[in-house]
């Protein structure tokens, strides 16, 4: 089987690829993307005269799968990069939130003051946060508290809602009870995080 790559801003490589039956799209760009950084929100699957919109954030995290289909033959997938050259920093925002995509970072800007810009409910009840931060040798996930706390298990360190952004931190945002934490390293790696073969380091909770 065959299908076409079509990569903006060097986000993969354009042109034929050959893969197995039976492989999912968020599988082909894992292979695709190494380490280069994908736009999860921005994925189009052109099939037999149809458009699909397939945001992998929604299917590696939110675990809805209709979002990561199976490919099939003569597929075309168009992928776009996290950032072009010469745009200013940001962060990416991503799952449960109102306003996502790569935002625009202020000097200066806390983790809270941009949950509150992209629409994220805090406190008792609201939204679990995950800050993916480290492109390079030694990524790390930290889970952002708000008032709601992830299952055990989540192995994550932990990290105060008013620390500091960095350039390019991926904020990832998931309502309680949802599945969340199996798909962190996916989608680390889908966005350019970490490179395939790299682990992402998932440190003790509270460890500084």
């Amino acid at each position: 089987m065959t299908v076409q790559l079509q990569g903006h801003s060097g986000s993969v490589p354009t042109g034929p690829r050959r893969i197995p039956r039976g492989i999912h799209l968020s599988e082909l760009l894992a292979q695709a993307s190494s380490g280069r950084g994908v736009d999860l929100t921005s994925v189009v699957l052109a099939r037999g005269g149809q458009r699909f919109a397939c945001d992998l954030v929604q299917a590696v995290c939110l675990d809805e799968r209709g979002h990561d289909p199976v490919l099939a033959d003569g597929d075309w997938i168009t992928v776009r990069a996290t950032r072009s050259r010469g745009e200013p920093p940001g962060v990416y925002v991503c799952g449960s939130a109102s306003r996502q995509g790569r935002q625009p970072l202020v000097p200066g800007q806390r983790v809270d003051e941009m949950l509150r810009q992209v629409g994220v409910a805090t406190g008792p009840g609201g939204h679990w946060v995950h800050l993916v931060r480290g492109v390079g040798d030694r990524p790390r996930i930290f889970r952002i508290s708000t008032g709601s706390t992830p299952r055990k298990g989540a192995g994550a360190r932990g990290g105060p809602p008013r620390m500091l952004l960095e350039p390019d931190d991926l904020i990832v945002v998931s309502r309680p009870g949802r599945p969340f934490v199996e798909g962190v390293e996916k989608l680390a790696l889908l966005l350019g995080a970490v490179s395939p073969g790299e682990p992402v380091v998932l440190a003790v909770n509270g460890d500084r």
